[in-house]
């Protein structure tokens, strides 16, 4: 799968510890989904189909969203989603 490490990436963001005073500071962790939707160009207007779908199909919903992606990140369709789940449920 394209992006394996992303959500590996998303465990970085959170507290940790100022070097240069020792001190514990705060960070916004990236939920994982804002981290794929970055990563795939998708815009999150999407997610509620892209989340149906997944849902119904039994597939991964990060998988699904960078493959349409990688496809039609503009303006993916319903159509082009279950197509893609129905490959990825293969």
């Amino acid at each position: 799968m394209r992006g394996a490490g992303l959500l590996r990436l998303a465990a970085l963001s959170g507290p940790g510890t100022d070097s240069r005073h020792g001190e514990e500071r705060l960070q916004h962790p990236l939920k994982p989904k804002d981290l794929i939707l970055g990563y795939s160009g998708c815009h999150s207007s999407f997610v509620k189909t892209f989340t149906a779908v997944a849902k119904e199909t039994g597939v991964d919903l990060y998988r699904l969203i960078v493959e349409v992606s990688a496809l039609n990140r503009k303006d993916p369709d319903e159509k082009l989603m279950r197509e893609v789940a129905a490959r990825l449920a293969q």
